[in-house]
């Protein structure tokens, strides 16, 4: 299967098209295992959907209508899934061999070596062998994309990438078509894909019935989660399995950012339970590998106050003060640093704070469809911060770690499309915000609180990653570490939480936190070390 090339000339029409167009190439390259090829036209789709959100321009989707396998078709792309579970299983194995020094290496370990070679030859040779079959069978198909994509080479490879940042981790791109489900694997090693049956409508179907038992803590979760499971993480299981995973990166596509992965249950655990998880996006693969600074301080910038229009944040005061110590002769904060509440929380305190490893902000953040002004965080002096003048203003985050966004459904807008979850995570990022930790859905105003002190608190003892802080603040409230009981309030709703004997999936009278609505909201996106 030789390389196809692209000139120059058509790279001003790939980033005009709209996002069908993307998302239909993308599927055409995975159905053809030319999945750096896929990667990169992902890559590009992120950009396009980024741009799509920051400018809230109105456009007509024209994405193509795919067609459907037929038996021949079908016959090759089974042949591509054995090809490739075999060179998983073996590359691996050869990865962790290579780890060693040429000049460290015992005998045993060369000698493994020289058996696997040949075996891992074998099985390379066989995938190849099998996307050349892939790429005859759908030659009808791809006639056209052949010839678009003939002037420009895309040749993008996250292995480096995901070698780098560890052994044990792995990078996931989910791709939504009407018909089917494809997940991109990419581990140090290997490139893998696996297509699954279940097509754009029935997952939204399926990722809005999870959703709304998300959001009920009365209400047990689990069938719903476990059917997810099933379609987005049980496919890969063997992979990830054999990688060695301990940490996932997600790259997303449409109403799948709209689901908390680390809720997905495998009938025994959640998924947090497993694996630490971080939300890729292209805007954040620079910035990737950057090392965070040992030691974090904090500005924590919060609403508690009733304005117009919005709800009063009651206990955004304790859990600002539970994350930050002002002084030596505080007892209650985790890292060092200052507050600036309600009046004092303004634009100037604001860009002061930009120099903070930490920007916590809690607060009311509004995303709605239509311009950039739509889309704001509400400030404690009753002032509105928009997308806009925080796209084009003087706002340099190269000096955050993380930015926290402790408010009202900071991740998820109104558009339906799922888009705007990681689009200001990227315009963040794009300011040189190496992280950005945002919710899904309208979080509890106490035990949030004590899930960011809990998590700051895990990263700067315990020199964890952040989606390993995050990760354990999770398993805290699962576990039922802590024996917080009694009443919470959702931001600015009373909810009381089930006394006595409940349900499985429910409020636990010995875990009053763990239930997922508590504790999955909270996603972190770009930079997770």
């Amino acid at each position: 299967m030789g390389d196809v090339t692209l000139g120059q000339d058509l790279q001003k029409s790939f980033l005009k098209t709209v996002e069908g167009y993307y998302k239909n190439l993308a599927d055409l390259l995975v159905n053809q295992g030319r999945l750096p090829e896929a990667q990169q036209v992902l890559a590009m789709l992120k950009e396009e959907e980024y741009y799509d959100f920051i400018r809230r321009d109105a456009g007509a989707d024209n994405r193509a209508t795919q067609a459907g396998y037929n038996a021949v078709e079908q016959q090759q792309l089974d042949a591509y899934q054995e090809a490739a579970q075999q060179l998983a299983a073996l590359g691996a194995e050869m990865l962790q061999l290579e780890a060693v020094k040429p000049f460290q290496r015992s005998p045993e370990q060369k000698a493994r070596i020289q058996q696997l070679r040949p075996r891992l030859d074998q099985a390379h040779q066989a995938f190849i062998q099998t996307l050349d079959a892939i790429q005859q069978a759908f030659a009808q198909l791809s006639v056209e994309r052949q010839k678009e994509l003939a002037q420009r080479q895309l040749d993008h490879d996250d292995r480096g990438l995901v070698k780098d940042l560890g052994h044990d981790v792995v990078l996931l791109h989910y791709l939504v078509m009407d018909d089917a489900l494809h997940i991109l694997v990419t581990t140090p090693r290997v490139l893998l894909a696996r297509k699954v049956a279940i097509g754009a409508k029935d997952l939204n179907q399926a990722i809005q019935q999870a959703r709304a038992a998300l959001q009920q803590p009365r209400q047990d979760p689990k069938p719903e989660l476990n059917a997810l499971y099933r379609h987005l993480i049980q496919p890969v299981e063997a992979d990830l399995k054999a990688a060695g995973a301990r940490t996932l990166m997600l790259s997303l596509d449409g109403s799948l950012r709209y689901l908390p992965f680390a809720a997905l249950h495998d009938g025994t655990n959640y998924l947090a339970e497993r694996y630490a998880l971080a939300i890729y996006t292209a805007a954040a693969r620079d910035n990737l590998k950057d090392k965070p600074q040992n030691d974090w301080y904090l500005a924590g910038l919060g609403l508690s106050q009733k304005i117009e229009g919005f709800n009063p944040l009651p206990a955004v005061p304790d859990e600002l003060n539970g994350i930050v110590k002002q002084n030596d002769q505080d007892p209650e904060g985790v890292l060092q640093g200052s507050i600036h509440l309600d009046q004092d929380f303004t634009l100037a305190a604001l860009k002061e704070s930009l120099a903070y490893p930490v920007i916590h902000l809690a607060s009311h953040f509004v995303f709605k469809p239509g311009t950039e002004k739509d889309c704001f965080l509400l400030l404690g002096d009753s002032s509105q911060l928009d997308l806009g003048s925080f796209r084009t203003g003087d706002y340099r985050l190269g000096d955050v770690d993380l930015l926290t966004l402790s408010a009202c459904e900071t991740a998820v807008g109104g558009n339906g499309t799922g888009k705007e979850v990681e689009g200001f995570g990227a315009l963040a990022q794009k300011k040189g915000a190496k992280g950005v930790l945002a919710t899904l859905w309208p979080v509890a105003d106490n035990s949030t609180g004590i899930f960011m002190q809990s998590l700051y608190r895990l990263r700067q003892e315990n020199h964890l990653s952040k989606a390993e802080a995050l990760r354990q603040a999770q398993l805290r409230f699962i576990r039922g570490s802590r024996q917080e009981q009694g009443e919470t309030a959702q931001r600015g709703k009373k909810l009381v939480l089930a006394q006595g004997k409940t349900p499985q999936g429910t409020a636990d009278p010995d875990k009053p936190y763990a239930h997922p609505y508590y504790w999955a909201p909270f996603i972190l996106m770009g930079n997770w070390l």
